[in-house]
């Protein structure tokens, strides 16, 4: 996973960057599972961290992140 899309998933503030971000965690498993599953646990960090940080959508900051995991790709590390 590049750096920058760690950096990325730390920008998430408001649903539609999480939407953005969802579509590019798509792109990146269909183009290298390993970034994408590395992309796809620094969301879900970041959004746990907004839920416990009290932010007023996050209930649906978790439905939208968890939509990943009814994704049927090949999630691994090297």
């Amino acid at each position: 996973m590049s750096a920058g899309s760690t950096l990325q998933a730390w920008n998430v503030s408001d649903l539609d960057d999480l939407r953005t971000l969802m579509g590019r965690l798509r792109d990146a498993y269909e183009g290298d599972p390993e970034a994408g599953h590395g992309m796809e646990d620094a969301l879900l960090r970041r959004v746990l961290c907004l839920i416990v940080e009290g932010h007023p959508q996050a209930a649906d900051f978790a439905a939208v992140v968890l939509e990943a995991s009814e994704w049927d790709v090949t999630r691994w590390y090297a």
